[in-house]
């Protein structure tokens, strides 16, 4: 089962958390990227501002994306879904969506405590320094074009980046290095 985006995004808008559709996806794309298995644990402990019955309703959807995030990088295929407001979409909302999920990726990612970002394996770390930066972007105002094909060229790169983040992770686990 899918979880669809809107219906996040309208559980998220009743609370006042500060959470986005697209920053708990960006959570769940790092703790799945992290090696954890035991989602249930971060989500308690990093959400735990979140009221009681809005944490209670997102739990659901959130183990769906960790799933589907965890499968989706198993796979391999560079086919990670970005759970980011649509192409019809105004840029800066977009935008501003997409800094959410870098957001919540760095925070997933973190959760755990088995990495700090100084002790990520190969180039993890450069990568999750550039998305956090990318966390941190706005939409400029001058050409709306351009706007456009560096906002995808920014997917791609989280796309992309995720992936080799979780690929180092892995790898260097299965080589049975410990995790700091």
């Amino acid at each position: 089962m899918q979880t669809d985006f809107d219906q996040l995004e309208e559980l998220t808008a009743d609370g006042d958390s500060g959470a986005t559709a697209a920053l708990l996806h960006g959570f769940a794309i790092g703790v799945a990227s992290s090696g954890a298995i035991q989602f249930d644990d971060y989500a308690h402990r990093v959400l735990a501002g979140m009221d009681d019955t809005m944490f209670a309703a997102i739990l659901s959807p959130l183990r769906t994306l960790f799933a589907e995030a965890q499968h989706q990088l198993a796979a391999r295929q560079l086919e990670l879904s970005l759970y980011l407001p649509t192409d019809d979409s105004p840029v800066a909302e977009r935008t501003d969506g997409l800094a959410d999920l870098c957001q919540g990726f760095v925070l997933g990612l973190l959760a755990n405590g088995a990495y700090k970002l100084e002790t990520l394996p190969g180039d993890a770390a450069e990568i999750v320094r550039d998305i956090m930066a990318i966390s941190g972007g706005e939409a400029g105002a001058d050409d709306p074009e351009m706007d456009e094909r560096a906002l995808a060229e920014l997917e791609e790169y989280v796309r992309v980046g995720v992936h080799l983040v979780y690929e180092e992770i892995d790898s260097h686990e299965s080589r049975g290095n410990p995790m700091h």
